[in-house]
């Protein structure tokens, strides 16, 4: 009895896998005849032979039968959309492969849609019952599909952009510059300009350092800040930069860069962990971070570990935010605001109170792993007492907002600034600051700021 118990343990899971794989191709064939309407455990159990209650000895419910048809669909879908060369047509006019490809999986998708119409609407009519969530096996399965369609998107982005770049760089070729494509694997992402003069002193580098592109078109629609200096440190920093971009030197220590990929996490992290313990000790302690996007794990671990620590922590995220405030006990000390207005709010830009040393950031990184693990990016310290002043009230402003702003939820929604102030809309706020400073004395030791457009380009030493 002993040595038969196995081979009947795997005849049953046989049994159980066959009655599974009937029951999904039947399930199939209802819903192709009349949709998910007509989807009835009893005429399932007919059609392939069995008992209604053994249906649910090989899947959960109902529910989970369509989910396994969603996903035997699904991935239909994928080898459709995968599958042959780009169109003849598409090659004959010349189109960019990426292009064309892109035009052949649109066509296949809806190919595939009109030929499989209940099955295609099956994805998208099925929903969960209240409360239940989607597996994490059919999350995959969708995924699946998606990175096909997202691998090509990010080629075509890269192609465009390339495109562009190839221009310029050749025209700049002709006229005598040496341009350099950046290092194998790695997107060039920081934005520095150096540019090196011989005066009557000697030689002088001027040095800008921003978070945003140097870009005419978006330059009119970002809201950027940078710095424009020619101290000695920072023009050291720019030279061993460039040097490191050409290939020719490895990335030696700066005197005020934190470098990606080499140490930018560890450097944010480092600064987290200061406060952290400033507030364990029982000193102020305080963090506003302003970034597009925050999905970093093991920052927002150290953000959450900060909270706890008694961290007041502010965060102004406009795009992605996996972190969620005011949980108890988790992060009931930071906030997360989003303001979303005419100009695209693009600065990185970063406040630690250091028990009332405060160190201020600017960076061409968010809190992502891709800018910290596939992309040069650099952060870079406002040192000028000024321009700290400066960039301080830029951030307190912005959490202020009470027309633009939104407040993230511990559930992950967003609502209105819940304060009951009088109407504040940072973007016309800061615009009047910028017309006054322009118009005062003051004004004159800063780079002037068209009055003509709001974004604050430069912030100058």
């Amino acid at each position: 009895m002993t040595l038969n118990q196995p081979a009947e343990g795997t005849a049953t899971a046989e049994r159980r896998a066959t009655l599974k794989a009937a029951l999904v191709a039947a399930a199939e064939r209802a819903i192709m005849r009349e949709g998910l309407a007509g989807l009835r455990a009893r005429a399932l159990a007919q059609e392939v032979g069995c008992a209604v209650g053994a249906i649910y000895n090989v899947v959960k419910d109902l529910d989970d039968l369509v989910l396994l048809v969603n996903a035997k669909t699904l991935a239909a879908l994928k080898s459709a959309i995968g599958a042959g060369d780009a169109p003849a047509e598409a090659k004959f006019i010349g189109l960019d492969a990426a292009i064309a490809r892109l035009v052949q999986m649109a066509l296949a998708y809806l190919d595939f849609a009109a030929t499989h119409m209940p099955l295609w609407r099956a994805l998208f009519d099925h929903s969960m019952p209240q409360g239940q969530p989607v597996p994490d096996w059919y999350r995959q399965e969708q995924q699946r599909l998606f990175d096909e369609v997202e691998s090509l998107l990010v080629e075509l982005q890269a192609r465009f952009d390339e495109e562009a770049n190839i221009t310029w760089a050749r025209a700049l070729e002709q006229v005598g510059a040496h341009v350099v494509y950046g290092l194998v694997g790695y997107k060039t992402h920081c934005k520095v300009c150096l540019v090196v003069r011989q005066e009557s002193e000697g030689i002088r580098r001027y040095c800008h350092l921003s978070t945003g592109n140097y870009n005419a078109r978006t330059a009119g629609i970002y809201s950027d800040l940078g710095i424009f200096t020619c101290r000695d440190t920072f023009g050291e920093d720019l030279t061993e930069l460039f040097n490191f971009l050409t290939g020719y030197t490895r990335p030696q220590k700066f005197h005020h860069l934190a470098l990606a990929p080499v140490g930018l996490r560890d450097h944010f992290i480092s600064l987290i962990q200061k406060e952290a313990e400033h507030a364990r000790g029982g000193l102020g302690a305080r963090i506003i971070a302003k970034v597009n996007s925050l999905i970093d794990d093991a920052v927002i671990e150290q953000l959450y570990s900060a909270s706890q620590a008694g961290v007041q922590i502010d965060l102004i995220v406009r795009g992605m935010c996996s972190l969620r405030p005011g949980m108890a006990g988790i992060s009931e000390n930071i906030r997360v605001v989003s303001i979303i207005d005419r100009y695209l709010e693009h600065a990185r830009a970063f406040y630690f109170h250091n028990d009332g040393n405060p160190t201020f950031w600017l960076a061409s990184a968010d809190w992502m792993p891709r800018n910290f693990n596939r992309r040069i990016e650099i952060a870079f310290p406002v040192v000028e007492a000024s321009l700290q002043v400066r960039l301080k009230k830029i951030l307190e402003l912005q959490l202020t907002d009470t027309v633009k702003g939104w407040w993230m939820q511990a559930d992950g929604s967003y609502i209105r600034n819940p304060q009951t102030k009088d109407a504040v809309r940072f973007q016309e706020r800061y615009y009047e600051i910028l017309q006054l400073e322009e118009r005062s004395e003051n004004s004159k030791n800063m780079v002037p700021l068209s009055a003509a457009r709001y974004p604050p380009a430069s912030i100058s030493p």
